[in-house]
């Protein structure tokens, strides 16, 4: 009885094929991402042989984001960041609803609007009409959408930052009239073609 199992062939090609090429980058001393990134070039639709479900592969990596945002997360610290706030972002406001990083950005000084942004009376007393800069960081693409709406409506020449997890959403709030839009996706894939192309090449062999 015939099986359908791109799930299963995805993951297994693409672990199988990561582990052989980062192993074979690392006996050369170059970094395993390299290794990673040729095996995903291999399994892939631009070259011959097996490939890997595109759409598959897609929601795979999204997942990898995430898992990667929450490690980043347990070791993340409010503290360093605020510690630098008066260099960074000098006058800023926090719209926040959680009750013990609202009582913490308190203690430290910082100004701060309680309840969920996407409310209009919660927006409104964050007086945006004052504001030259919005960050989203809000990850909800639909509840970001209209908040960038309300800042655009409330004031047209406010610089509007949100974030994203995919190309659609980056659309989708751009299209409503956000400046700036970061995915952190594409960052991360940025940062390790960065990372992979600054490493030092190893000596020639004599």
């Amino acid at each position: 009885m015939p099986h359908d199992t791109p799930l299963i062939a995805t993951i297994v090609a693409g672990l199988g094929l990561a582990f052989v090429f980062g192993a074979i980058a690392n006996r050369f001393r170059i970094p395993p991402l390299v290794g990673y990134l040729v095996a995903g070039v291999l399994v892939g639709p631009n070259t011959p042989g097996f490939v890997a479900d595109t759409g598959l592969a897609n929601e795979l990596a999204e997942i990898g984001v995430i898992l990667l945002m929450f490690g980043v997360g347990l070791h993340f610290s409010l503290k360093d960041l605020l510690s630098v706030r008066a260099i960074a972002v000098p006058g800023f406001l926090v719209i926040e609803d959680a009750d013990k990083t609202l009582a913490k950005l308190r203690d430290d000084g910082i100004e701060t609007v309680s309840g969920n942004a996407a409310s209009s009376e919660v927006f409104s007393a964050a007086n945006p009409e004052g504001a030259s800069r919005l960050i989203l960081a809000i990850p909800n693409a639909f509840e970001a959408g209209q908040i960038v709406l309300r800042a655009r409506a409330a004031n047209p020449k406010i610089n509007v930052i949100a974030r994203a997890h995919s190309d659609a959403e980056v659309e989708h709030l751009k299209g409503l009239g956000a400046d700036t839009v970061i995915m952190g996706e594409r960052e991360i894939a940025r940062g390790i073609v960065e990372e992979v192309l600054a490493a030092p090449k190893a000596p020639s062999a004599a």
